[in-house]
């Protein structure tokens, strides 16, 4: 429905996406991969982020991942924070214009004029773990008192046997 937006952040590409049944396909537009291509430069040049990022942190190309390494995703989220603003802005707006502009005919039935953000996450890596709260600040900024930010976590748990999970 046109009213239900999607956005996929991550530090690497994006992968297909498979489910019982199929494949999961994201349209354009709905898949933001966040990079920093000197982390070091950035990390020494910015008083702001040398104020939160411990100290050994590894200072790796974002690129391909945040390899499990939580303050770089937060980093990740700092070096792109106007596009990732920009996109979270659009899209929620977005969801209010379909709001205002619906007409009595129209497919879709709005069950309130209230938004709910969902933001899905994993606790166990580098990149959700790292900027779920600065995606929910992002986001709560443009919505009401009545509107929702609703978080669901994965925790360690759910990735036992699974391949490069070790940390």
């Amino acid at each position: 429905p046109p009213m239900m937006k999607f956005l996929v952040i991550d530090t690497t590409d994006k992968d297909r996406l498979q489910v019982e049944g199929g494949e999961v396909t994201l349209e354009p537009g709905e898949f933001l991969k966040l990079e920093v291509k000197n982390p070091g430069s950035l990390m020494k040049t910015n008083r702001e982020v040398r104020d939160w990022l411990p100290n050994k942190v590894p200072k790796f190309a974002l690129t391909s991942g945040a390899k499990q390494v939580r303050p770089l995703g937060r980093l990740a989220v700092f070096a792109n924070a106007n596009e990732l603003e920009k996109k979270i802005d659009g899209l929620i707006n977005s969801i209010k214009d379909f709001r205002i502009g619906r007409h009595s005919g129209d497919k879709y039935e709005l069950l309130s004029d209230n938004i709910s953000v969902n933001i899905v996450s994993s606790l166990s890596g580098g990149t959700g773990s790292g900027c779920f709260l600065d995606v929910a600040a992002l986001s709560r900024k443009n919505l009401v008192s009545t509107d929702k930010l609703i978080g669901y976590f994965l925790l360690p748990g759910i990735f036992v046997g699974k391949p490069a999970t070790d940390n």
